[in-house]
């Protein structure tokens, strides 16, 4: 196989959804053809990434040790992440920090924030919040003015406030807590996904314990601390009014809409739609009210 009939390979096979296995074994091909012949690292990225989809970890880690060794910076932060994990095994802390600090090195945020987890909670190193925190303020430098959706904003702003806050400097909490809020609401628009939604629950959980809500200016997911104990409020949206019902004791509700039953406001707010869409996915047209203030009467 020439790099050329490699490379039409991988462009006709790397984008599918759910290539079948002849597909997927053409492409692992010319991807070890295009590394073989080449050298660059690039092409040991993409066939690393195959196999972490694969779960074949053992692969992904040998073509991402691969890519570092040629140059390549992000295979560092990957190999940090899957050290952290116990990909291959069982997790290897060392490992993990010793990618993760040439990742940081090399600009990576996620690496600091990983490390700032091991320095926090002692994992392969002796625990150390002052240095955790040191990490974190090094992210929050890194990432404090960004646009892009996808940098982890979020993920340095609410380890930093957990910080302010068990040094007593509620307000720096507050302010971290609502940046980064606002800041993954927007992630959510486009990619509602699991763990960004339990990002948020844990976020807005933490800030409504720091402040109490602002009746007047309610968003959708303040329902993540409203609906934790008894109560109704409407979603108005397009001049619509829906009820959203918490019933049962407090911190053990469920959720009542639309004629369906979540067992409680995070499983409510993972998966309620309206007219097909998610709700998450509407978030910046839905105004929320407790009932007692709705525009209109809602039963």
């Amino acid at each position: 196989m020439t790099i050329e009939e490699a490379k039409q390979i991988f462009e006709r096979n790397a984008w599918l959804d759910r290539p079948d296995a002849q597909e997927k074994e053409e492409l692992i091909t010319a991807l070890e053809t295009l590394i073989r012949e080449t050298g660059e690292y690039e092409w040991m990225m993409e066939l690393a990434g195959i196999y972490v989809s694969d779960k074949q970890y053992d692969k992904a880690v040998k073509y991402y040790e691969l890519a570092f060794e040629h140059g390549c910076d992000m295979a560092a932060e990957n190999l940090g992440t899957l050290y952290y994990y116990g990909r291959t095994g069982k997790p290897d802390y060392a490992k993990a920090m010793e990618y993760c600090a040439k990742a940081a090195e090399a600009g990576s945020i996620n690496a600091l924030v990983r490390m700032s987890d091991m320095y926090k909670n002692g994992y392969g190193v002796k625990r150390n919040p002052e240095e955790a925190v040191k990490m974190l303020e090094k992210a929050y430098e890194r990432v404090k003015d960004t646009e892009l959706i996808d940098d982890p904003l979020p993920e340095v702003f609410t380890r930093l406030a957990r910080f302010r806050r068990a040094e007593d400097k509620i307000d720096e909490a507050i302010e971290l807590y609502e940046q980064a809020k606002g800041f993954l609401a927007g992630r959510l628009l486009d990619n509602p996904v699991f763990a960004d939604l339990n990002t948020m629950e844990w976020l807005v959980t933490e800030l409504y314990d720091l402040k109490e809500p602002d009746v007047e200016n309610l968003d959708l997911f303040d329902l993540y601390w409203l609906l934790k104990k008894p109560s109704v409020y409407a979603l108005d949206i397009d001049e619509m009014q829906y009820v959203a019902k918490a019933v049962g004791m407090e911190n053990e509700t469920a959720v009542l809409f639309e004629g369906k039953r979540y067992d409680s406001p995070g499983d409510f707010l993972q998966h309620a739609m309206i007219n097909g869409e998610r709700l998450v996915q509407l978030w910046e047209e839905i105004n929320v009210f407790p009932v007692s203030q709705a525009e209109h009467t809602v039963s």
